[in-house]
This record gives structure tokens, sequence and C-alpha cells, in this order.
């Protein structure tokens, strides 16, 4: 009989040092998807080596938990979050023991993990605990399963109960290996009597399918071997099922369920005598062996890894686990990506000279590592990177140029997606970066941005008043307004605008609260033509000239300037925008 204890497995992965994985002897139909790939993430910090630690989905949160699990000098009780571009540590000042394969599943209803039981030094473990998104919480309830580690945890939406079956107690002996069914509700455990009951089993695993409103159950550990039997718990009952076609017995493999796909995948684990790097998908109706990416393209074998399916991003995580080396233990994260999408670019135009700030929001956006991104087939300079956003700036083009956006399982191309202006007819259409920094709307006319393209409609003798105000990239600013007759126009643009006049505002000024500026007032009352008014002025001037009692339209443009120097000229600037006020 095989120990049951943290280092269980480690004598039989030193022995494999020099021993070949054996190849699977079933033959299954085997699916290769040339849209969807394995992809190793780069990530500048992780939670680090480590085995038996567990992983489930925050929907809450919209974040992978992780927490737990072994690395080379013991147990762990760390807490981690996967946003779909970096793990982050979540510190806690009360959190659970450290331990090893305890039970963990995320409940959707309430909006909190639960964790029962596992293994640390001081021995197996019977505790509940619960994580609320920021603190850990020791449940106490009047009954609970008895002491174990290695059960299979699931949640059971449909149902709103954490479905819990077996596990090894703390004797370690046949008569140790658990086949009892327990439902948590997070209030009371309660144990299930079942009419069939699966054979008991330790470090096997369960996943909930929300598509079939079942839980599906695989494999184990029995005490005298692995197991590759399918079970199915319906709320009421377990069921047993016959494929055509299963993965090898195993135990310690990584399970989690694509929603999206409406698949359970499962990969790894160890067989008794060879650690798996292989993966395979359950569809409701039989197991099929899962290549994304093909045979070539997959993580190392491992086991006692974890998996989850990030829901926000669409994408199966995959952290850790060991090897069959000498160095054993593994820190690395893996995604099962489709190839990218893009459902907006904002801005779609600016200068030829480039460097302009674009926001893409689509899915599966991998990292810098493998994501390229061109615009008319020029490398683009990602400068930030989420699941379904990125951020980049523009190299320098011509014309209508198409956008391109590519990882590992495919490339989405968006025909003429961005156009290149003239800097100055760039700039008279307004949110055009010029320089350095990110491009915002910081201009406002009557406390009011414009709609998409940026239009304003005024009564004519209403007060105009113009306000600038720090972006949020910056501490502080220049700012130049330039304001002129006639709404500005790609035909006749050729210049940026000499308009009626140029006014600054106070230089610097700190902050994000506007600066207001009266720019025109009273139109319509008779006057002789000047230019805006200045901060310094005690009262705003009046500015057009109209004969007594007539009434026209006037058609106005402001261009909002944030300067890198100390000229009035648009040379150095590093962000604009404009607002286009018809004055009726």
């Amino acid at each position: 009989m095989k120990s049951t204890g943290p280092n269980r497995h480690r004598d039989s992965i030193n022995a494999l040092a020099l021993a070949k994985i054996l190849a699977l002897l079933l033959a299954p139909s085997t699916t290769a998807f040339a849209q969807v790939s394995w992809v190793q993430r780069t990530v500048a910090a992780s939670p680090g080596e480590r085995r038996s630690h567990r992983m489930a989905y925050d929907s809450q949160n919209q974040r992978v938990l992780l927490f737990g699990g072994e690395n080379g000098f013991g147990t762990l009780n760390d807490t981690w979050t996967w946003d779909g571009t970096r793990w982050t540590q979540i510190s806690s000042a009360i959190r659970p023991a450290p331990r090893t394969s305890p039970a963990f599943t995320f409940d959707s209803v309430r909006g909190r993990a639960v964790l029962f039981g596992g293994l640390n030094g001081s021995g197996t473990r019977a505790d509940t605990w619960e994580w609320d998104g920021a603190n850990w919480t020791e449940i106490i309830p009047t009954r609970r399963p008895g002491a174990r580690v290695g059960s299979a945890f699931a949640f059971d939406a449909a149902r709103g109960k954490a479905i819990l079956f077996g596990g090894v107690g703390p004797g370690n002996s046949l008569a140790d290996f658990r086949s009892d069914t327990w439902e948590w509700d997070g209030t009371t455990w309660v144990q299930r009597a079942p009419m069939t009951v699966p054979p008991a089993r330790a470090y096997g695993s369960m996943a909930y399918d929300s598509f079939r409103q079942r839980l599906v159950m695989f494999g184990g550990f029995n005490g005298l071997g692995m197991m590759l039997d399918t079970w199915e718990w319906d709320g009421n009952d377990w069921t047993p099922i016959v494929p055509l076609f299963t993965p090898s017995a195993r135990d310690e493999y990584a399970l989690a369920f694509d929603r999206d796909n409406r698949v359970i995948l499962l990969f790894g684990g160890y067989d008794g005598s060879s650690v798996l790097g292989d993966a395979w998908q359950w569809n409701g109706a039989d197991w099929s062996e899962f290549t994304p990416g093909g045979p070539s393209r997959r993580p190392p074998v491992r086991l006692a890894a974890s998996m989850a399916y990030d829901e926000s991003c669409g994408t199966v995580v995959l952290f850790g686990g060991s090897r069959p080396t000498q160095s054993g233990l593994l820190g690395d994260t893996w995604t099962i990506n489709a190839s990218p999408t893009v459902t907006a670019l904002s801005p779609s135009d600016g200068s030829e000279e480039g460097g302009d700030i674009v926001h893409v929001n689509g899915t599966q956006f991998t990292d810098r590592g493998d994501l390229t991104v061109t615009f008319g087939g020029a490398p683009v300079e990602i400068v930030d990177v989420a699941c379904n956003h990125l951020r980049v700036r523009t190299p320098p083009g011509t014309g209508a140029a198409d956008v391109v956006i590519a990882n590992s399982a495919g490339s989405v191309v968006v025909p003429a997606g961005y156009s290149y202006r003239p800097r100055e007819i760039a700039a008279r259409f307004g949110n055009v970066h010029q320089g350095l920094g990110d491009r915002e709307n910081v201009l406002l006319v009557n406390g009011n941005t414009g709609n998409l393209d940026r239009e304003l409609t005024s009564s004519l003798r209403q007060p105009i008043f113009a306000s600038m105000q720090t972006p949020s990239s910056r501490l502080e600013a220049r700012f130049v307004l330039y304001a002129w007759a006639a709404a500005p126009s790609p035909l006749s643009a050729t210049t940026l605008p000499r308009g009626l006049g140029v006014s600054v505002f106070p230089t610097p000024f700190t902050g994000g609260t506007p600066q207001p500026l009266a720019i025109f007032n009273n139109l319509g009352h008779a006057a002789a033509l000047g230019a805006p008014t200045s901060p310094s002025s005690p009262a705003p001037s009046q500015v057009f000239f109209f004969a007594r009692g007539s009434r026209r339209a006037i058609d106005l443009a402001f261009q909002g300037v944030i300067q890198d120097d100390a000229s009035l000229i648009p040379e150095g600037v590093s962000l604009t925008n404009a607002v286009i006020l018809h004055v009726r």
C-alpha cells in the first residue's frame, strides 16, 4: 500500500529520472483544435513552485483563487489571485493553517470560497473555512465530515450546495478510504445517503457541468491501485457512466469545466508508475483526447497540479505541480487560449506621426511574450495588456491601416481598422496625440465633452465656458486653448488654426479640478471682435458683433492642447482634444 503523506510520490518520481513516460495504450479519437492552443504565460510574479495546492474561480470578484500546497521547504497557506494576466498575493491576518490537498471550491450563490480538511505537519484536518474576497473565516458547524485529505469537492450551482466525496482519513489504511457524500450549504454539513455509492477513493477530482447540471467525478486512488471510472451526481444519486473511450487510470490530475465550450477538461496525473502529460475532455457522453495546438505544444508532464476555468477571460488556467525529475516542483502558468477577437478600437484614427495611445477591446489577449500587434504591417508597442483589453502606441503610418492581433492560437484582422491623418487634420478633429504621454479628454465646453463626434449645441445668448483639467496620467500640465470660427473640416485644414486667438491657463497647476475660463459671454450683444478672454481679466469680453435684433448661427471649434514646453506653438505637445460647438 502506498503512503498518503505529502511525500507519497517522491520516491517514485525520483526513480523515474532515467525512465521513459509510458505511451497511452488506449486508442481514443483525438481532436486537434487549429484555433486553440496551450500558452505558457509570462508573469512577473507568481505563487512559486508548489504541488498539491488548490484553485477555483471566484465569480464574485472575477479572479482565479489559489491556496496552499507544499514547496521544497514545507506546507503553505498563502492565497493568490489570477486576473488573466498577473498573479497577486492577498494578505489576510487570519487564515487556515498550512496544508496540502484540501477540498476547495467556490460557492457562486453566496460568493464564498469553501475549504475543508487537507494534510499538514500536525496531521489530517477536518476544519471548514470560507474566503469572502478579502478575509478568511473559520466556520464551526455542529456536524462535519471526519478528518481527511484528497477529497473530491465541487459546487452544484443548480442546487446551491457544495458536494464532497471520499478522501482518506488519518489512519492511512484501506479502511480509511472514504466513500461518503456530504453537502455544505454555508451553515451546515449534511451527509447524503444515495441509493448508488461509488467505490471509496482519494486524490480523484470532481467538476460541475453547468450546462448539464451534473457533477462529474473521475478516477483516483483506492489504496490498492489507480482507478478510471466516471461517475455523475444529479443532486440525489450517483450514476456510473460507461464511455466508449476513457483516460487511463490515474490520480492527482487537474480538472476544470470549460463553460464556454461545455466540456470538462482533464490534464496529467499519476498512473502508479508514470507521471502523465495528456489532456482529455468530457462532453457529457464520452471522453476524447484533447490536443490544443497539437501534441508538441502542451505543458510538461506533471501530477498534483491544479486547474480552474477563468470565466472572465474565457480560458482554462493550469498552475504548478511536480514532475519526474530531480528538481521535482513546477511553478509555471499555462492557459488554453483561442484566437483573439476585436470588438472595438478607440480612437480609430490619429496622427501620421504615430505615438497615439489606442485602446483595443476584445478577447483572448495573452501577454507580451505571446502577443503581436501590427498597424498597417508595422509592429505596435504594447503599453498594457489584460485578457480583454490592450493599450498600444501607434507606429507612424499613412492612410487606412489593417489592424492585426495574433497569439499562439491564431490571429484576427480588422481591415482598415485604423486611419492615419496628417497631423494638422488630425488635430482639428480632436483627441489626437502629438507627442508624449496618453491622450485623454481634458477639454470641457459648458461642462461637457460632447457626444461621440465631440459636438455640442448651445443657445445664441448662453455664456460659453471652456475648462481644462489635468489628465490622470500627469500631476501638472501647461494648457493652451485655441478657438476659431467655423467647424473644422479635413478638406480645408492645412495648419493648426489661427482662429480667434490663444488663451493660456495658469502655468502650471496640479490636481484634477477643471480650471474654468469664460471664452464667449452673452453672444449677440454689440461688441467689437476680439480675442478670447485671459484668466487675468476681471470679466469676460464679448467677441462677436451682431446688428441689433438680428439672429444668426455660429459654428465654433475649440482645440485644447497640453504642452510640454513654455511656447504657445504646438510643438512638444503631448495631449489634445477638440470640441465643436454649434451656437444657434
